[in-house]
């Protein structure tokens, strides 16, 4: 494994002595110095166009095709119902369909993510924030844009899960949505319960246990205090809630957790584990087959669950010397960002993680994020160094495109001429004005592959802090083949 790169890249000594990240993976332009290396890669990738434009048959591609080439490994998210299939066929051709892991509702994989956070490896694992936070970047991911619900309810939420998660924990069971249910739904609801609680229910059985755990020496002095928390949330605090206020906190919770309560959601991801994030660091091309358009929000919620454990995986991950990049692809990424990816985005070159976003234009985000999150919409794009520009219709993104690329300095001549009775004279001046260096209109008129184009796609690419040796410029327009 990982002989493909270097037998690409290193076939001399002085290749052999390029620092590793600055090995080109992508050839840009005729001219030496135009490449889009590693490090490049690292620091993200995003591609704009419109239906139809070639976007994912242009430079989607060819980015995908030096993935596989170099051996890299990398988890696909599927919004269409062809994009697993895609992705299978691209393996197969550069020879690596056993690096594939198909995770589908028909594979043989389960991904437990509640119960790998507890048992993977660091001292960060199992701490029941990071379990808390979990649920609340899923639940993020189907709610953004809709406006957000009452503050008072979220956080609440948020307690309930906190001492469901610490109960199950200290009691040493399986934690698991539907472990979490059942203490929620089998906690004392009224005081007369609390103190007269029924032994049969499944949250009070945990409380005995943990009990019987503390007296035999089996927890430490922070499992002591956090038990005395959790003891007094669910025989105080929870039953002498007002009813109406805990109906609607148990129902800000079942908003996400109802999901993974049954159906699919529970058999993939709340049993057992088989595939975890970390073998895309080894090589192996996880593909998420729950295509949007097929399976709704539960290929969603199953999509971001892996998304965002994946991305918690590769940052913990030590990157140094030769450490291989693993990448994140993710065609029609409206459907999946959550406010999560701009922070990934600031570290993701030191984990050796390559992002890879696609979309046809600006609004896509702005609807999903909401428009009162603009400004996330604005860190998230700017944290994206490298961006591709293919034929596109929409207004906002076109400006946003030419604003990116900036204005250039423009002398015009002018000349005048009159007559009068005393004769003719003329006249010359020169102004200085500045003007776009690529203007909107031009994206729209961009070629978008097919027998009509001779199979080629027009992008702009632009990258900051960059000079590309063919433009001497900020941007570089590029053909690329969809053959």
């Amino acid at each position: 494994m990982f002989k493909k790169l270097f037998g690409k890249f290193k076939k001399t000594e002085e290749q052999a002595q390029i620092p590793f990240l600055e090995h080109p993976i992508l050839q840009m332009s005729e001219y030496q110095g135009d490449e889009l290396t590693i490090g490049n890669l690292c620091e993200g990738i995003v591609i704009f166009g419109g239906v139809g434009s070639g976007k994912t048959s242009g430079s989607g591609n060819s980015l995908a095709n030096e993935f596989m080439r170099s051996d890299f490994g990398g988890l696909v998210l599927c919004a269409k119902n062809d994009e697993a299939d895609r992705w299978l066929k691209l393996a197969k051709d550069h020879g690596r369909g056993d690096d594939v892991i198909l995770f589908s509702s028909r594979s043989p994989h389960y991904f437990n993510f509640l119960d790998y956070e507890c048992k993977r490896e660091g001292l960060g694992a199992g701490q029941t924030e990071n379990l808390v936070g979990l649920f609340l970047t899923i639940m993020e991911a189907t709610k953004q844009g809709e406006g957000s619900s009452d503050q008072f309810f979220q956080d609440s939420a948020k307690d309930l899960m906190r001492n469901a998660i610490d109960l199950a924990r200290l009691a040493g069971e399986l934690i698991s949505v539907g472990e979490i249910g059942d203490i929620i739904n089998s906690a004392p609801m009224t005081a007369e319960q609390a103190k007269a609680p029924d032994l049969s229910k499944r949250c009070i059985l945990l409380l005995k246990k943990v009990d019987d755990r503390l007296r035999a020496g089996e927890l430490s002095d922070g499992d002591e205090h956090d038990y005395r928390q959790t003891f007094n949330y669910w025989t105080a605090k929870f039953p002498q809630m007002a009813s109406k206020t805990r109906s609607g906190i148990i129902a800000t919770y079942d908003a996400l957790g109802s999901q993974f309560a049954r159906g699919e959601l529970y058999q993939r991801f709340c049993t057992k584990t088989t595939v975890r994030p970390e073998q895309t660091f080894d090589g192996k091309i996880i593909i998420m087959d729950y295509p949007i358009k097929e399976f709704g929000d539960v290929g969603l919620y199953a999509q971001v669950v892996f998304k965002t454990m994946w991305q918690q995986a590769i940052e913990r991950r030590r990157a140094e010397g030769n450490t291989y990049p693993a990448f994140l692809w993710v065609d029609e990424c409206q459907f999946f960002i959550t406010t999560y990816d701009q922070e990934f985005l600031t570290t993701a070159r030191s984990a050796r993680a390559i992002t890879v976003y696609l979309t046809q234009n600006v609004p896509n985000l702005l609807q999903k994020l909401g428009q009162a999150n603009k400004a996330a919409v604005d860190s998230l794009l700017g944290n994206f160094q490298t961006k591709i520009f293919h034929q596109n219709s929409d207004v906002v993104t076109n400006e946003y495109a030419s604003n990116l690329i900036g204005t250039a300095e423009t002398t015009r001549d002018g000349y005048g001429s009159s007559s009068s009775e005393s004769g003719a004279s003329a006249s010359f001046n020169t102004s200085t004005t500045r003007e776009s260096m690529i203007h909107p209109n031009d994206f729209g008129n961009l070629r978008k592959g097919g027998p009509g184009n001779n199979f080629e796609v027009d992008a702009i690419v632009y990258q900051g802090g960059r000079r590309w040796v063919k433009t001497d410029q900020n941007f570089i327009n590029v053909t690329f083949s969809q053959q």
